[in-house]
């Protein structure tokens, strides 16, 4: 969505509100399911021609299990709070800001980074995800695949027995 900046540029100090929902229909390749509206304030500072927008929403992405990759709906919560110069548009870290173009503010492009920041690390299904057999590629949560997979005990979990048999010796 793209708001008209032009109002708020018209007197000093005048804080604005703009209700918004995030726009794009997917997001780094996920779906984006049932945005909620949030409200974003925005406040042009005449004196040093700053632009302040703050504001936090939720969206739901339908995202992969990180075990048995079945999509999955993830509420994601994020919040905004940006100072952009606009006589360089750049924020305060002098990093160059790309959701304002002339008098017009992208909430989409201002939004996007922070719901990305703000993703779990992990995705699940359900906390007792089992994934799928390394062997076959069977859903485990379905119940044993009974392709007979055992994994190799790697080199350390070898030297770790090997160590607790000396152990159990003496």
């Amino acid at each position: 969505m793209k708001i008209d900046l032009s109002p708020l540029y018209q007197s000093d100090e005048v804080l604005r509100e703009y209700e918004v929902s995030f726009g794009r229909d997917r997001l780094n390749g996920w779906k984006v399911l049932d945005p909620e509206p949030l409200v974003l304030k925005a406040v042009y500072r005449k004196d040093n021609r700053t632009l302040e927008v703050s504001g936090s929403g939720r969206v739901k992405l339908r995202m992969p299990c990180d075990r048995c990759l079945k999509p999955t709906e993830v509420p994601v919560c994020f919040s905004v709070d940006t100072l952009i110069r606009l006589e360089d548009l750049t924020d305060p870290d002098g990093e160059p800001v790309d959701c304002v173009e002339e008098n017009t503010l992208d909430t989409d492009l201002l939004l996007e980074p922070e719901i990305l920041t703000n993703l779990p690390m992990k995705v699940l299904c359900r906390e007792d995800c089992k994934g799928l057999c390394p062997g076959c590629g069977a859903d485990l949560n379905g119940g044993p695949c009974g392709c007979g997979y055992t994994e190799a005990p790697g080199r350390m979990a070898e030297a770790i027995r090997q160590a607790f048999e000396k152990a159990g010796k003496n």
